[in-house]
């Protein structure tokens, strides 16, 4: 089954469950950021519904209307997601009617209000979404705040290498380092900034910056070279960007990490 076409199914299920009284779907297929659509056959499918709090309605329950599920889990956020025979990835939330109101508290990127509303009792749920979309769009942290914590990770990424978790130093590389520089670079770019840096990156910024990035994005067995690229990378972006690049605790880097002892069961 395409994307498209488990959207639909899936939408006519919502609309026709009785206890459902409102939904919507979000996520990348909702959000038009100069009117162009950033979803594709790989997005995710993603919903609330809202019943009146003495439902007992599953996710599942409604999932299995439309599609077998192969695995239904609770990502770290507290999102009930489904997989497809398809390999689609299903986001569905049921929760009653009296948390409605929390989606005015969601960053606003751009959203589409009319593929939003999936059902609606009495225009209620349009008007909180038309409220919804007419917030101050979602910007990103503070440069220099962006910056500090790439700085304070690569310090932690130091001290794990030092102390031979490689494993744990590229986790930390990946997620706090490279994601905070691609962050750097959209600002350094004056490029769109979603609320995922790296959404999109490879299309949005320029060759040059791919590339340093690139090296910075390395794997275990090559993390001190990208360690000492991204240092680099970083105090160039806040030249770029008129940050405060913390020059004493740059120069506190010297030596760079050393090369972790090879593993032994010794």
């Amino acid at each position: 089954m395409k994307l498209d076409e488990l959207d639909s199914r899936l939408r006519a299920a919502i609309r026709a469950e009785p206890c459902v009284r409102f939904a919507l779907a979000y996520g990348s297929r909702t959000q038009l950021p100069g009117g162009v659509r950033q979803d594709d056959e790989f997005s995710d499918l993603e919903y609330y519904v809202y019943t009146d709090p003495v439902q007992t309605l599953t996710a599942r329950e409604l999932v299995e209307q439309v599609t077998p599920v192969l695995l239904e889990v609770t990502n770290p956020f507290g999102t009930p997601n489904f997989v497809t025979p398809q390999l689609h990835r299903i986001e569905l939330h049921v929760q009653d009617v009296t948390r409605m109101q929390g989606l005015l508290g969601w960053p606003v990127c751009s959203p589409d209000v009319a593929r939003m509303l999936v059902k609606d009792e009495g225009g209620l749920l349009a008007g909180l979404l038309e409220r919804f979309a007419g917030q101050p769009a979602w910007t990103p942290e503070a440069a220099q705040t962006t910056l500090d914590n790439v700085l304070n990770a690569l310090v932690a990424v130091r001290g794990f290498l030092r102390r031979d978790e490689r494993l744990r130093a590229h986790e930390w590389h990946g997620l706090w380092v490279v994601g905070g520089l691609i962050r750097l670079a959209r600002h350094a770019e004056g490029i769109s900034q979603p609320p995922a840096a790296a959404r999109r990156a490879e299309r949005d910024l320029s060759a040059g910056i791919l590339n340093r990035l690139q090296d910075c994005a390395v794997g275990t067995s090559e993390l001190e070279a990208g360690w000492q690229q991204a240092l680099t990378l970083a105090a160039e972006l806040a030249a770029l960007l008129s940050l405060d690049g913390r020059a004493e605790l740059s120069s506190a880097f010297s030596p760079n990490p050393a090369p972790s002892p090879p593993f032994s069961d010794g």
